[in-house]
């Protein structure tokens, strides 16, 4: 797939990104759908001259029938870790 992504600022340059999703049966009444980004498919695909490609982080979601004719939709969370690395100077306190 491929897309496009607009902020309210013009500020920001517009991204372009291509993804991968794949969409799987569970049971009968649940389904996975996940999103993967996926690196130059069709680099000559750009549509705009001033937009920044950039890659999408993995994401995804349950879809689970209810009873009453509606769905559940269930997302996790996305969570960035910074992992302090020890610098050279640091290394010799740190127990790495």
């Amino acid at each position: 797939m491929f897309a496009e992504v607009q902020t309210l600022t013009p500020l920001v340059p517009t991204r372009e990104l291509s993804f991968l999703r794949h969409c799987k049966k569970l049971t009968a009444d649940k389904w996975a759908v996940v999103d993967v980004s996926v690196d130059n498919v069709e680099p000559d695909a750009r549509t705009s001259s001033t937009a920044c490609e950039c890659l999408k982080k993995p994401s995804g979601c349950g879809i689970e029938e209810q009873t009453n004719g509606r769905c559940k939709v269930t997302r996790p969370h996305e969570h960035d870790m910074a992992i302090p690395i020890p610098t050279e100077r640091h290394r010799g306190s740190a127990n790495c």
